[in-house]
């Protein structure tokens, strides 16, 4: 990349024309669609029209002037390598990505790579590179993973800039190991048509359902945590606790866990007494504390000596108990302890001479 590149970060927005003649051409799904730009820059994607719109961008000025401006969702700073987000989530990926060579080949491929997880079945791509670059790997890669649609060059005279290309498809179901050629596509986008408005008679790109996501980043931090935690709760989380209220009595009852089975990783922070939060309104609001019980229990195990016979000797097992405290509003304590222990030690029957 040339310096004057470097210095904008690889920073070259889809001119404005360009994003009014893409949104002509896609037909949004009536219920709603979600769309990503992993490089949104300044905000250009929002001209799609997508009532989800999610933006990923580097740098820290652009990315809190797309949020200031408005329009989308939700915009994560960051890079795309660190970027986490549901697979298989996204309605559509607008993708126009840096224009250089990387470590590894040319970067447009590696942002194509990284994002097309992303996109779900039959999900649109609208991928944005040079013409000029639609070759070799990077072909391939489009033809394995995504049904070709076609090939628009940029209008003059803002194709004149770097020989822009539009690039769409859908990603397939399963991608093509055996008998995926690029060569169609290269030459396809070789003999690239100017792209235009599509007129009473196109075809325009249908896009599939989407639901709201949440991008987050490589580190965790207490913002994210916390709505994790509402959206877990069906938004039942308010706050974080900063002590732990008073106990007063203590009462027998079942309650539901506040996190969904797939968050172990919360559920564990719950139980370390790192996660503490208050939950419900009115008569059913609640606090809540986690932590994780020690205990060493007696248990009787068989050991075997070497002429074949054994003896039931009584052994010591540390075990951790996750136990949960809930207090009520009307100052009732709950406490829930796990009823199957881990054990944290191999007590396996042993072999002796």
């Amino acid at each position: 990349m040339r310096i004057a590149g470097q210095a904008r970060l690889g920073f070259y927005p889809t001119p404005d024309r360009v994003m009014h003649l893409l949104r002509e051409w896609i037909e949004p799904h009536p219920h709603g669609w979600t769309l990503l730009d992993p490089c949104c820059g300044e905000g250009a994607a929002r001209l799609l029209s997508a009532p989800l719109t999610y933006g990923i961008e580097l740098e820290v000025n652009r990315a809190q002037m797309t949020r200031d401006n408005g329009g989308f969702s939700e915009v994560l700073t960051g890079d795309i390598e660190s970027a986490r987000v549901p697979q298989k989530s996204l309605s559509a990926l607008y993708l126009n990505p840096p224009y250089d060579d990387g470590l590894d080949g040319r970067v447009e491929l590696d942002f194509l790579r990284r994002a097309t997880p992303w996109l779900q079945l039959q999900g649109l791509l609208l991928f944005v590179v040079p013409g000029k670059q639609v070759k070799s790997f990077l072909a391939h890669y489009l033809a394995q993973r995504y049904e070709f649609v076609g090939a628009w060059r940029f209008p003059d005279p803002e194709y004149a800039a770097y020989g822009q290309v539009v690039v769409v498809g859908r990603k397939r179901a399963v991608p093509m190991a055996v008998g995926a050629s690029g060569h169609v596509i290269t030459q396809a986008v070789a003999a690239a048509p100017i792209l235009e408005p599509p007129g009473a008679s196109g075809v325009r790109w249908g896009v599939p359902f989407g639901e709201p996501i949440h991008l987050r980043g490589a580190e965790w931090d207490p913002a994210e945590l916390l709505e994790d935690l509402t959206a877990a709760q069906g938004g039942g989380w308010t706050t974080v606790f900063q002590k732990s209220a008073q106990k007063t009595q203590l009462a027998e009852s079942v309650i539901t866990t506040p996190l969904t089975l797939h968050r172990g990783h919360l559920a564990l922070m719950l139980a370390a007494g790192q996660v503490r939060g208050v939950l419900g309104t009115g008569e059913m609001r609640h606090a809540i504390k986690g932590r994780v019980k020690v205990e060493s229990v007696s248990d009787t195990r068989l050991k075997y000596t070497s002429d074949g016979s054994y003896e039931a000797v009584d052994v010591n097992v540390t075990i951790h108990r996750v136990q949960l405290t809930i207090i009520r509003s009307d100052s009732t304590v709950v406490r829930l302890l796990s009823s199957v222990p881990v054990a944290i030690e191999d007590s396996e029957e042993a072999e002796v001479e």
